[in-house]
Order: C-alpha cells, then structure tokens, then sequence
C-alpha cells in the first residue's frame, strides 16, 4: 500500500504480493492437509470457505467502485473498468490486464481494478490445489513433499525464463507464480511438526527479515521482476514462518506485537480498499498528488478496511448455522451474475457518453480521431517485421514519383506528420514515413519494455530502405528523445520506465540508457552519412504530465479549474541530457538540429489547448491540428531539398 502510495525509499514495496502467496500457500495447506488427517476433508467444505472469505468484501468493494466509476470516469474509462469488473468477479484478472497492455493503453495507475490479478492468481490456483493435494496424500503419501517440490521446481524455472522472455506473462500469469504458493505449501508439508534450535531459529527469523528489507528498500521497478529477484522476498518469507515454528523468537514477537497483528486482521480488506481509493482519488484531483495527500489516501483506506473487516468479513465468516455450503455457492454466483450484467449494461451503453455535457465530448473526440495519414499502409519487411510506412507531399499517387526525403521515428513522428504532409505538399516535394511506436530510431538500439525486442531489426530494414532508394537526399530524425535518453517519463506522468539496450550493453537500467542512446545515434548519423544523406534532428516536443483531453474534460465535467501547461523551465530540464547527446552528435556539419519547441512555447510556459480544442491527445502526442502548426516550419526545412528533387 505504502509502495503505491508513492512513500519514499520503499522502491520495491510490490514484492508485499509474493510474501502474500507464500502466506497464503502455507496457511492454506496447513488447513487442509488437517483436514485430510482428521477425515473431514472436502472440496465442497473448502470452496465455501472460499467464497465466505473472499465474496463479500470482494463484492461490496466493486460495488463502492462501479458507484464511484459512474461518477468519476469517462466514457472509454468506464468500458475499460467494465471490462476489468467482469474480468474480477470472474477471478480471470490477471490474464486479462496481462492482455490490455500496448504502448497506448492506459497505465497502471489508472485501473482501479488492477490489484485483483493477485487475488485471480490464488484462486486459479486454490481450484486445482486442494484436488491434487487430496489425491497426492491419499495414494503418494510420504512423496507428497517431493512431488510438490518437484512441481514448485518447474514453476520457478518457468517464471524465470517467462521474465526475460514474456514478461507480462512471468508477471501475471499463475503457473508462473505458482512456485510462491508452493513454497508456503513445503513448509506446511515437511516442516508443521519441526521444531530447531532456538539459536537457530532466531538467526533464520532475523535473516529472513533482512531479506525481506533488502527486497522491500532494495529493489525497483528497473528490475526484471519476478523472475530470480522474486526468490529473495519468498525465501524471506518462508524463513519467517519457519523460525516461528514451535519458537519464540523476536521475528515472531515483532509480528505478534498489537498493532501489526491488527494490520493483519484487516489486511483482506485493506488491499482491496486502498488501490481504488488511490486511483479515485488521483483523478478527482486532475493535478497529480502531493506528498502530504499520502497521509489521506492511507488514512482513508485504513477506515474502510476497518469497516469492511468488521461490517463485512467478520459476519458473513461467522454466518455457517444460517446458511449452508449449497446456500452460500448460490448466493456466490448470483454475486457474479450481477456484477456480469452490471458490466455487460455499461459495455452495451459505451459506457453512457451521452451523460456528459457537449463541451466534454468535444473535448474527448480528439482521443478518437485518427492517428495516421489515409496514406499510411503497414508492410512486412522480408524478416516478417511489420512496418509502418507512409507517402508524404502534395503528389501522393503510388509510382507516380520516387521520395526525395525520409521522416523516420516513433509515435512522436507519426503524430507530426500532417504537418510534414501540408509541409511537404506546398514545398513541392514528395517524401515518406518510416517507422513505429515505441522504436526510437537510432540504429542497433532495443526497448525492452513488453513486445519491442523487433525495434533493432526494424531500423535496420529503414535504413535498407533509404539504401534502397537513391532518390532519398534529406533524411529527417523525430522521436520523443529524452524518454530514451533518460528512461524516466516526464515529472509525475503515470507509466512504466522506458529502458534501452544494444550489443554493448553490460545491464539494463536508467544510467545505461543514456551510453546506449549516445551510442545508437552516432551510429544513426554515421550510416545515413555513408549513404550520402542530408540529416536533421527534430528537438522534442513538449511533454506533459497529464492525458491532456481526459484531464480537461474531467475539469469540465466536475467544474475545476486547473492549469496543466508545462513550463519552459520544465521542458528544458527534461531535454538537457537528450539535447547534449543530440547536439554532440550534430557538431562539426554531422547533421542540422532543428528546434521546433517555439511552435507550442512561448518565454514562460508551453500551450496545451486553443480556440479549437486540445492540442494533445494524451500525455506527449500532438493532434493532427498542432500537428500543421508546425508545418512552417517543416516547410522551410524542407525547402532545402534540391530544386531538382522538386516535383513537376
């Protein structure tokens, strides 16, 4: 909780989630394997107990949430939410925000369901789990130990390959985090009767403290997570539960202490709670939070658990003489029948956009407006790699007549080209696009980031391309620069870290990204100058921390005024590492570096919005209005095309 309240120095306060599994496994099959020893075990018996742990506060938090989501979020937010709600009732949220990742969907902080994966993780698990344990004990006996060993081998090996491969899934899927529930299993198997040394003990409850600290201070979200990192915080874990086993030890003391074990009768509750409130709280605020609004969001959540824990979880675990197990699995799936008929009602509806006033909605349709040329076409490159390629210029006929100039980039190139278009048309020259989202062009350069291990091969078949076609003289560099350069986003802008690699890289973290981008745009420059190529290097546009349509429509629709306008000083500070790469880079007549910043900033701040709409349709990419603003100026760069490249 204290992690996603952004509190300080807790950088790896996630890894709470894999102390949970290894809780939950051991706790979990300590109940269970009783079960089996006393005779009483049953399926039926332990899914009731399921529900009755964790529907009812479950429920009413999604509830609270679809209330609080009608009021708060916009139309495309509410579908998203609606899908994420059928996607938590149906305990499959971990495999659906695995799926609703793209270099344009919306960042974690924004979903106010997210933290549900790790609750669909431990479900899908605890429906196989008590089946093969049953069957394990009853005709494998004393193999049960290794055969569980044997399996949380398997999910280990697999997590770590899944994280260097497929992230996402390491991250989110359950056969992958299956070894952290496991690990609470061993121990409730080979070591509930175990009794050691009480020396021994304390040194095993102290040490897995420290691993504990090490994982929770240590870590951040620049690692490849869970992968072998995750190992820390489990081992952990487990040494904790162990050390207290049958000793009394000052691990189990500092834990047993009044206020921790309150935090533990509330803790259900309390995770359910503070991730909505944080993500609710941020966007009724529109300015993102300051320091001392953690004190709230925090204070908030621990009354609502403490509500929730008494009002809700306490009854409804103590209710086993009013309903039975047939009665409780009823009420459990109309529980899911109802918040399935919720979200199909706001799914079928669009999520109502036609309850927000005209100005919102007018506001909004930026975010829906096309983001390519109509001349834009995806091409497969002879290795199978999609790539993104567009005709620019006032003749954009195929065949008609070869480019003259080359525009290659990101999503920060692509939302420039109607600018370069009406550029390029009145300037009298034909040119094309190269590129795609998330691929910085600089060659033999990576995103590691989710699905970009392609980018390298990609900018290699660009600059084949532009080989290729001998007609090509002016060869024109956009990206979003500084992200890459840096590997932060801009100020307090929600997403993840955008890290790069190449063949040269020792490591991948923020201090690496600014060698690599240095290395990849020497070699850029160097190969386009082989080539006999005119280069210019756009600067930046500039970046905002807010989605700017949402955060001006919700202004509208709550009647705030806010001011969301970076600042020049800002803008600045962001670029200056990009800008003396780019400029190094530049010197000696190596390339033009062209600053387009004038088009949106004047001496002091930088605009957002005119007289016709937003000027951005999300954090950091113009829309096709701001996009001929800079048109101009595009023409005038390409103005110095040779006049024998001029169209006829």
């Amino acid at each position: 909780m204290l992690y996603h309240a952004r509190v300080p120095y807790l950088t790896g306060g996630y890894v709470g989630v894999d102390i949970f599994f290894v809780i939950s496994g051991y706790l979990i099959t300590r109940i269970l394997m009783r079960d089996v020893e006393t005779g009483t075990y049953s399926l039926w018996g332990f899914y009731e107990r399921r529900i009755r742990r964790i529907f009812p506060a479950l429920f009413v938090m999604l509830a609270v949430s679809t209330a609080l989501a009608a009021w708060l979020l916009l139309a495309n937010e509410l579908r998203d939410f609606a899908r994420s709600m059928l996607a938590a009732a149906g305990f499959v949220s971990n495999y659906y925000f695995m799926g609703d990742a793209g270099y344009f969907a919306a960042p974690a902080e924004s979903k106010p369901l997210l933290h549900t994966w790790s609750l669909a993780v431990e479900e899908q698990f605890y429906i196989l789990f008590p089946v093969y344990l049953y069957f394990a004990a009853r005709y494998f006996g004393r193999w049960i130990l290794p055969i569980t060993v044997l399996l949380l081998a398997a999910s280990l090996l697999g997590c770590i390959f899944l994280t260097a491969t497929k992230p996402d899934a390491a991250f989110y899927g359950s056969p992958t985090r299956a070894w952290e529930l496991l690990a609470g299993s061993v121990i409730a198997l080979g070591l509930r009767r175990r009794e050691f040394p009480t020396l021994f003990a304390q040194l095993m409850g102290l040490a897995g403290i420290g691993l504990i600290l090490v994982a929770i201070f240590g870590f951040s979200d620049e690692m490849a997570f869970p992968g072998a990192y995750a190992i820390v915080p489990v081992v952990g874990a487990v040494l904790v539960i162990v050390s207290t086993t049958g000793n009394a030890t000052i691990a189990g003391t500092l834990l047993s202490a009044q206020p921790v074990r309150f935090i533990g009768l509330i803790s259900y509750s309390l995770y359910l709670w503070h991730w909505p409130v944080l993500v609710f709280y941020r966007m009724w605020r529109i300015e993102h939070p300051a320091q001392a609004d953690v004190v709230l969001v925090v204070g908030v959540s621990f009354v609502l658990a403490t509500l929730s824990w008494y009002f809700v979880e306490r009854p409804f675990r103590r209710s086993s003489q009013h309903y039975g197990t047939k009665a409780v699995v009823r009420h459990g799936a109309a529980a899911i029948a109802l918040t399935a008929v919720c979200a199909a009602a706001i799914l079928v509806n669009r999520g109502f956009p036609d309850r927000y006033p005209t100005e919102v909605q007018r506001l909004l349709s930026v975010k829906s407006a096309p983001r390519h040329l109509s001349t834009c076409e995806v091409h497969k490159t002879p290795e199978g790699i999609k790539l993104r390629m567009c005709r620019l210029g006032r003749d954009n006929g195929p065949g008609t007549h070869e480019p003259r100039f080359l525009v290659w980039g990101d999503s920060h190139a692509a939302s420039l080209l109607p600018g370069f278009d009406a550029a390029a048309s009145r300037a009298g020259v034909a040119g094309v696009f190269a590129g795609r989202g998330g691929c910085v062009p600089l060659l033999g350069v990576i995103q590691t980031q989710k699905s970009y291990e392609t980018c390298a091969a990609l900018n290699a078949s660009i600059l084949k391309f532009a080989a290729a076609h001998p007609s090509i003289r002016h060869v024109i560099l956009v990206s979003r620069w500084s992200i890459y350069a840096t590997g932060e986003r801009f100020r307090a802008e929600l997403g993840p870290k955008v890290l790069i690699r190449d063949d040269e890289s020792d490591a991948v973290s923020t201090l690496q990204n600014q060698q690599v981008f240095a290395r990849g745009l020497t070699r850029t420059v160097d190969a386009l100058q082989a080539l006999g190529a005119r280069i210019s290097i756009l600067t930046q546009t500039p970046e905002t921390e807010y989605d700017i349509p949402t955060a001006l429509a919700r202004a509208e629709w709550l009647g705030r005024v806010v001011d969301l306008r970076p600042t020049v000083e800002q803008y600045e500070d962001r670029q200056r590492i990009a800008q003396t790469i780019l400029s190094t880079a530049a010197s000696g007549g190596r390339a033009r570096l062209v600053d387009i910043r004038p088009i949106l900033c004047d001496q002091r701040t930088c605009a957002i919005r005119d007289e016709n709409g937003p000027l951005y349709r999300d954090t950091s990419h113009i829309t096709p209005h701001a996009a001929e603003l800079f048109s101009a100026q595009l023409e005038r760069l390409l103005d110095s095309i040779d006049v024998s490249s001029k169209l006829q």
